[in-house]
Parts: structure tokens; sequence; C-alpha cells
């Protein structure tokens, strides 16, 4: 309330001694508390420079130079680049230092690859029976024989049915009659034209007298 008004945000440098500022640079001198500061101006009190501080930068005490940065030891705002604020040259326009990156940001540890997925184990190929023929199975050669233990129609001699090679014209060695000569008669409503070729071109209801003349499986003389 005491200071002179009419220099304060100026920056013009005109503030005398006593005059309202709200920089230094509104003052011949420093502005200090918001009142132009002269370090030379005459007093009636003991007014001193004030004593430079122990943790200011030497080098720049009294040298008037501008050159003293902030953190300086300084008698005057002529020793700083900007203002002497109480021995300790002080910029305004410094970032202030509280602003500091954060140690508290660490990479998470706790997300890893997930081990639950697992290839699927129960799709398996048919388990032949106890007393099918082994050695045959999965070849997918057609020499299996009837009994043999396989996983599809390539692996016999004739088809794959329930995991063992089944053979419409076998005969079982404990009978006493000639093996059968005739094919198995198709049924009256399979598609004709390809029983017998072997081509595997035979469709689903194709006639057929062995699986090789289907695109799959012969059974029953229909594809």
């Amino acid at each position: 309330s005491t200071c002179i008004p009419g220099y304060s945000g100026k920056r013009n440098g005109q503030g005398p001694h006593g005059a309202c500022c709200t920089h230094s640079d509104d003052c011949l001198d420093t502005c200090l508390k918001g009142v132009c500061f002269n370090y030379d101006a005459p007093t009636t009190t003991t007014t001193r420079a004030p004593t430079p501080t122990s943790t200011c930068i030497p080098g720049f005490y009294g040298k008037r130079n501008g050159d003293g940065p902030h953190g300086a030891c300084c008698t005057h705002s002529d020793d700083c680049q900007d203002s002497c604020v109480k021995g300790v040259c002080f910029d305004y326009d410094r970032p202030t230092t509280t602003v500091r990156p954060t140690t508290t940001v660490r990479p998470t540890t706790t997300v890893r690859p997930t081990t639950t997925v697992r290839p699927t184990t129960t799709t398996r190929a048919p388990t032949p029976t106890s007393t099918c023929i082994p050695g045959f199975a999965g070849k997918r050669n057609g020499d299996g024989p009837h009994g043999a233990c396989c996983t599809h129609s390539d692996d016999c001699d004739d088809q794959c049915i329930g995991g063992v090679c089944r053979d419409d014209e076998w005969v079982p060695t404990t009978t006493t009659r000639p093996p059968s000569t005739r094919s198995p008669s198709p049924s009256p409503s399979c598609k004709p034209g390809f029983s017998g070729k072997r081509n595997g071109d035979g469709p689903d209801g194709a006639c057929c007298t062995h699986s090789d003349d289907c695109i799959d499986t012969c059974v029953k003389g229909v594809c």
C-alpha cells in the first residue's frame, strides 16, 4: 500500500526505488516482494546487500556483467541474467525443479503368456478292436486283409468298418464250401455306371463291387 504506483507490469526498467512492481524488469534495479529496491539508494536504516548463501554458484558476485545464471551468487540484479533475490540470481522463467520423471512406473511383470491353450488331444483315429490283425492301420496301401486293423478303407483290400477291414467276399476258413465267385448284387436303387471301374469316381449311392469304385467306401454294393 506504500509503493509508488504506475510501474507494475510495465517491464520498461523505469521503476525507481519504492515503486510497485511484479518483476525486476519493471524496476531500475530489483523487484523484491512487489516493491522496486535499489541497493544503492540512501536509506535511514542499515540496509546491506544480502549475504550470498553457502549454496549459490560463485564467480558472479559484484561483477555486474549480467552473466549470472539461476542460482549464482549476486549483490545486484546486474550480476544476473534475470534478478538478484536475497543474494542469489533468480530466473522467473526457469522451469520448476519439482517436476521430475516418476520412478514408480515399472514394466508390469504379471502379464505372462497363457499356458492353458494346448492342442486338443481328444481327436484320434478309431481304436481297432482287440481282435484285429495289426500292421495295417494308417498305411493306406490297400493291403489289409479281412480282419486287419484299419483307420480308413484305403488300409484294406476292401473296406474299413468299425476299425476292422471287412471283405464281403471273404469266407471263413472253417467252412467246407468253396469260396463264392459271385460279386455282390448291387442294390436295385444304386446309381449304375461305377461298379467294377475302380477309378474312385463313384459318388454316394453309386453301385460298386469294391471301395476303389467309390469316392469313399463301398458298403453292401453301394458307395
